[in-house]
């Protein structure tokens, strides 16, 4: 009887350790998956917001060049949509004192 009662209480723990170790799966799969979501949105907010003030510069530039040097011409408004950040800034810087667009988008 008391062999029957030490095998009985090995199984026991040995089901609530497996058990044991499932719900620990559960909960770190469940977070994990919840900290990259948030990681993801955010990651994904910040490359919009990005994206966003670099087309917002390209519509600024767009409109100043318009302005400064009349019609532009075909293509224009698709080089400044694919410019980098740091092309639409220094165009932009080069804008106020260029007396072409040859000057404003030259090396």
């Amino acid at each position: 009887r008391r062999q029957m009662a030490i095998m009985d209480e090995k199984q026991f723990r040995k089901e609530a350790i497996e058990e044991g170790l499932a719900e620990g799966r559960a909960e770190g799969l469940a977070e994990g998956l919840a900290e990259g979501r948030a990681e993801g949105r955010a990651a994904g907010l910040d490359e919009g917001q990005a994206k966003g003030r670099i087309q917002g510069q390209a519509a600024l530039l767009e409109r100043q060049l318009s302005r400064r040097f009349g019609p532009l011409p075909e293509g224009a408004h698709d080089r400044l949509l694919r410019a980098t950040q740091a092309q639409l800034e220094s165009w932009a810087d080069r804008v106020l004192d260029a007396r072409d667009l040859t000057e404003v988008f030259g090396p």
